[in-house]
């Protein structure tokens, strides 16, 4: 086992900035956060729990340390426009990552015999690791069509060093992006927001073939306020994942939800029915892109569901009224915010 002492000096620097004066606001943040290894990445004896799996730590491990950069600015252009940049990066040195390597033969280490057939693993450190994400932003406010539009561009790019079995692999991802967002504005009871997200990614590895695939999601949703006493809320989602290469096959994926509430005037009772997946067409999928090969999982899933809500309010009734649930009117750029209103 490992015994003695191991210390390790971290500083923590932090420094933000603010400037706020119509119509400009301007955030800026700068931090270090340091990353210590576990005892188990620093322990010199074998782990031999799965005489299949065998792990040993390095005792010769450096602390990591994570610097962030966080930029944000917003402007106001007239009154119904506004713009927004930021731009989030980050630099990792002596990042911790795991090397594994499979046993051919059976081979010594240090006196202890690894048989054939097995796998070890150890940690190593590894330099390089580095992430920077800008992004442009617009909404404006169309008065005649009495709707909200957000547009916002993105860009994600990453330099990701990893071992793949025993081999140092670099990835470097390319990821641009554009979010289309519109909400309806024509009346408090009614609302409408479609929303549109595309991105491209290209992960090209120095050790491995390179990775690529085009993501679609597109949502639809309605909240309806049929009057004091009753709502009707839906949403629908489809997401797509099409590969060009390496990724493997074509994913698709829709999902339908619909809840109505039913409120007894002049009490605190209110029923709600929730129906989820009504196309009973969710795969439930989850995807991980690694270095040299993605990773689809599919997990179980239940398929439709049906959902009765009862709730009693004791004290949600004041005399000569009762309470009426509605929908904030939205600010730019905001969310939809369910609030009650007595």
């Amino acid at each position: 086992s490992f015994h003695g002492n191991v210390d390790y000096i971290s500083l923590i620097p932090h420094l933000s900035l603010r400037y706020s004066k119509r119509p400009c606001n301007i955030n800026v943040a700068l931090d270090a956060t340091p990353v210590l290894p576990s005892y188990e990445q620093i322990r010199r004896d074998f782990d031999t729990g799965n005489p299949m799996f065998i792990t040993r730590g390095n005792p010769d491990l450096k602390k990591s340390t994570d610097c962030r950069l966080s930029f944000q600015s917003s402007f106001m252009v007239k009154k119904a426009h506004s713009l927004s940049f930021g731009l989030r990066a980050s630099y990792m040195d002596n990042r911790i990552v795991r090397s594994t390597r499979y046993i051919a033969e059976d081979t010594e280490v240090d006196g202890f015999m690894i048989p054939k057939g097995s796998t070890f693993s150890t940690y190593e450190n590894v330099d390089g690791a580095v992430a920077v994400s800008p992004h442009f932003s617009w909404s404006v406010r169309i008065r005649p069509l009495k709707l909200f539009f957000d547009a916002r561009m993105s860009y994600d790019f990453s330099r990701d060093p990893s071992y793949v079995e025993d081999r140092l692999n670099v990835a470097y991802r390319h990821v641009p992006g554009l979010l289309f967002n519109l909400k309806s504005d024509f009346s408090r009871k009614y609302r409408l927001e479609l929303r549109s997200m595309t991105s491209y990614s290209d992960v090209r590895n120095t050790g491995y073939s390179d990775v690529n695939y085009l993501d679609q999601n597109v949502s639809l949703q309605s909240k309806n306020q049929i009057t004091g006493w009753m709502f009707v809320n839906a949403d629908y989602t489809y997401m797509m994942r099409h590969p060009f290469k390496g990724a493997g096959r074509p994913l698709h994926d829709h999902r339908l939800n619909a809840m109505a509430g039913f409120r007894i005037p002049n009490s605190g009772v209110e029923i709600n029915l929730s129906c989820y997946d009504i196309l009973n067409m969710t795969s439930s999928f989850k995807t991980t892109v690694v270095s040299n090969y993605t990773q689809t999982t599919f997990n179980p899933n239940l398929g439709r569901i049906y959902l009765v809500t009862i709730l009693w309010r004791f004290n949600s009734t004041q005399k000569g009224g009762n309470v009426n649930f509605g929908y904030r009117a939205p600010s730019l750029g905001r969310d939809f915010e369910k609030v009650p209103r007595i």
